[in-house]
């Protein structure tokens, strides 16, 4: 391939795929281009098991790899210089690679018009419009998120484009940018409004007019209400001749406004603000609660979109800001709020009633920040805008209003590469350190502090006050320290900067404010849930807490009961109150994350947090609760291995793969206690690793047990027995030999005969491949003897089959 040669990717509308210029799609089979599309949209290296699951999830798993190696290999040569393939994984080289996305994308941060009409032109259609690709239900659905994604993304800049034109009063264009935005949504209202007024601005009344009944009707089937009372307003002024020209329009002065200015460029964020704007114009948005844990920015986000609405029409009125934060709970909110929009309180009536009265036909926005310690007065949001039409809310709290009339926009932390991108800097999490470090440090060499910046990234979770905190130490303190101090302890990250209110001066303030607003059993579940690694489900989170019955190890159904290990909850959890809602109460705190697939997640630093909450005593107690949880939950899947429940069953084991290996850590601490429970979990642990192609990862830990267990202790047969079978799955076949050899004598206990009938078998799929046909026939004759001996009848013909082969391998045909 020529030095200079570039591949674009053009997925925006029907994809196409061009190398130099010349089409290659029609060339490349449907999940060729699939598996282009992904990788170069999200830039992540991906393993092949995730790749074949993602593009053949309805194909057993040694099918879809083969379909995806069948893939590779179809796709033109003149594009494997664009592609990074290794036996595990797969990334697209970003190098001289064009994406129209991309583009899409970069061309919302930027504030140059001109940029904005570059990106809307290259939107063809949807995002990979009429492209299918059969059996793949989770391509299918990312495609899905990614379609709506940039979909919100181009309605962003077609409404800045048609607000620019009108401004600049070239009504051709204006109208021409509003028709887009409702072709792609036609019951926005807010763009309906902007065309009636472009129309009639134009000379068109009698469009504008008609364009009116047009929304009316769409609003009415779409979502059975009637247009919002500016827009009946816009239309009588139309009707009435009483809309005011361009040059009266403009010689207004600007709507009041407090919102302080911003101190740093916006960073991230640009999928929530771009949702946050769509949602501000939807006739029925007037109620957006942004929701995160202290911390995540949801202040700046708020500002960010307000500040975007200034010159809104829908706000003449004024946009303020309502800092809540520093009221004590229990103060009432209404006189702040009065204080703030300039009503002066008087005479006998309620201030929630003068305030009503006083905002009931203006049009503004009102952004109320640091709401969750004056819940209990978030009535108040519903009778304002109950009394005020014109009247919209954008609230930030730790936890939800609990308002029907209310949309909410969570926040986790904000993007991190992958390990081995390479635009790394352009994700936002390190995006936002590099940037703080320079504003310390000048001389802030980030290429240099690569691999130690996105450690730091990666241990805070992208949280952006962690991150502001890390980059403040840069001038004294290399990176590769601080992600160190990180780690030993949360108390590293704190900030003596004046102007920074008290509870974010440090990330353990931040939190110890949100510790202080639970109550102890939601303290005491918080605590608990910090033992869970990878996420969660419901099941497990109540049963670990003691809000479930243990039902296995209480009926006495199959699992391992360790002694000493009393499983009773903490007392704080054994109240009246369910389980389930105290866990949907943290998750309404934005402490617990529920994920799109109904599991729950913890911020990494927030479970730093609560796991220092808990004293050794109960960490112990938890930790062996956790571990005897999941080592019945893997033998449980694990049994079912064989048949037509072994991928639901494999899937399963995936999700709950970190809480496994964590479970199988604390039983290593205390190995004599725990054995019976490593005993349990080895099997299914290791078959798991095998099936899934991760024999290495699987080497690693298995050298860690043995390296644990004293050698002369019995699970030491079976762990040398699970390393050889991993040996032998990456073609190491004489060290399988010789473990193997080492570890049969301990396997000839009578409840360990199925074990050494497998070792035998394998140890005489080692010999046969390293050219001892005699010694591996021995070892295939012992092992049929062990299986029928044990009963597994299912593994007689396996051996029997190597037999027949090694006898024709001898020529011995008869």
């Amino acid at each position: 391939m020529h030095d200079q040669a570039t591949l674009q990717l053009t997925l925006l509308g029907k994809p196409e795929i061009r190398l130099d210029g010349a089409l290659l799609a029609s060339r490349l089979p449907v999940k060729g281009v699939a598996l282009l599309a992904y990788l170069a949209v999200t830039g992540q290296t991906c393993s092949r098991e995730a790749l074949a699951g993602l593009l053949w999830g309805e194909t057993p798993d040694a099918a879809a790899r083969a379909s995806l190696r069948v893939t590779l290999n179809r796709l033109p040569p003149a594009l494997r210089p664009f592609l990074t393939l290794t036996y595990h994984t797969i990334s697209l080289n970003p190098d001289r690679i064009i994406l129209d996305v991309t583009s899409l994308a970069t061309a919302v941060l930027s504030t140059d018009p001109s940029a904005w009409k570059t990106a809307v032109a290259l939107y063809r259609g949807d995002f990979l419009e009429g492209f299918n690709v059969p059996d793949a239900p989770a391509f299918d659905e990312w495609a899905l998120l990614e379609r709506e994604r940039l979909r919100l993304l181009v309605i962003e800049l077609l409404h800045r484009l048609a607000d620019n034109a009108y401004q600049q009063q070239a009504t051709t264009d204006g109208i021409t940018y509003a028709r887009r935005i409702l072709a792609l949504d036609n019951w926005r209202e807010e763009a309906h409004r902007l065309l009636m007024r472009l129309l009639a601005l134009d000379g068109r009344r009698s469009e504008a007019l008609t364009q009116f009944q047009t929304c009316r009707r769409l609003l009415a089937e779409n979502l059975g209400v009637e247009p919002a009372a500016e827009t009946i307003a816009l239309y009588d002024n139309i009707k009435h001749n009483r809309l005011p020209p361009f040059d009266s329009d403009q010689s207004k002065p600007a709507p009041p406004h407090n919102l302080p200015a911003s101190a740093a460029a916006f960073v991230g964020r640009e999928p929530e603000l771009a949702q946050l704007i769509d949602l501000l114009a939807q006739p029925d948005g007037r109620l957006l609660t942004i929701l995160g844990p202290g911390g995540a920015g949801k202040t700046r986000l708020a500002l960010e979109t307000a500040a975007r609405h200034l010159t809104d029409p829908r706000f003449l009125d004024g946009i303020f800001f309502v800092p809540l934060a520093d009221l004590p709970s229990g103060t009432a909110v209404a006189p702040h709020i009065a204080e703030t929009v300039g009503l002066k309180l008087s005479g006998a009536a309620a201030p929630d009633e003068q305030l009503c009265q006083h905002l009931r036909d203006r049009h503004l926005l009102l952004l109320l920040d640091n709401f969750e310690h004056l819940l209990p007065q978030a009535g108040l949001a519903a009778a304002l805008l109950a009394a005020a039409p014109g009247l919209r809310l954008l609230v930030t709290s730790r936890e939800r209003l609990n308002l029907y009339e209310e949309w909410l926009v969570e926040l986790g932390g904000l993007a991190l590469p992958p390990a081995a991108a390479v635009d790394w800097t352009g994700f936002s999490a390190p995006q936002l350190f590099i940037q703080r470090a320079r504003r310390v440090y000048l001389g802030f060499d980030s290429a240099a502090e690569r691999e130690a910046i996105l450690r730091i990234c990666q241990l805070v979770g992208g949280l952006p006050l962690a991150l502001e905190l890390a980059a403040a130490w840069v001038r004294t303190v290399p990176c590769q320290e601080i992600a160190a101090a990180i780690e030993r302890h949360l108390d590293f990250l704190t900030s003596d900067l004046q102007n920074m209110p008290e509870r974010q001066r440090s990330l353990r303030a931040a939190f110890d404010y949100s510790w202080e607003l639970l109550p102890e059993p939601e303290q005491a579940m918080l605590a608990w849930l910090s033992v869970f690694r990878g996420g969660f489900d419901g099941e497990a989170a109540l049963t670990i807490t003691g809000k479930k019955e243990r039902n296995r190890r209480e009926r006495g159904e199959r699992g391992v009961l360790l002694a000493n290990s009393a499983l009773s909850a903490p007392p704080q959890l054994n109240s009246p109150q369910s389980g389930l809602r105290q866990l949907s109460a943290l998750v309404d705190k934005s402490l617990v994350q529920r994920q799109a697939n109904g599991r729950y997640q913890l911020h990494e630093a927030v479970r730093l947090f609560a796991q220092e909450q808990i004293s050794p005593a109960d960490w112990a107690q938890v930790r062996t609760a956790h571990a005897g949880y999941y080592a019945d939950f893997m033998a449980d899947r694990g049994s079912k291995s064989t048949g037509e429940e072994a991928e639901a069953a494999f899937r399963l084991m995936a999700l709950e793969l970190e809480n496994g290996r964590f479970a199988w850590q604390w039983a290593l601490t205390d190995w004599s206690a725990t054995e019976p429970l490593l005993s349990q979990m080895l099997p299914h642990l290791s078959l798991f690793y095998l099936r899934r192609g991760r024999s290495l990862e699987a080497l690693d830990w298995l050298a860690e047990a043995l390296q644990t267990i004293a050698a002369d202790h019995p699970l030491t047969a079976r762990l040398h027995h699970q390393f050889a079978k991993h040996e032998e799955a990456v073609g190491r076949f004489a060290e399988a030999q010789v473990r193997l050899l080492v570890c049969l004598p301990g396997l000839e206990a009578p409840d360990l005969v199925p074990y050494a009938a497998d070792a035998w078998e394998m140890l005489g799929r080692a010999q046969r491949h390293l050219g001892d046909l005699t010694a591996a026939e021995a070892s295939f004759q012992r092992s049929l003897t062990l299986h029928r001996l044990s009963g597994q009848t299912s593994n007689v013909a396996g051996v029997l089959n190597s037999l027949g082969v090694l006898t024709k391998n001898n020529g011995r045909y008869t």
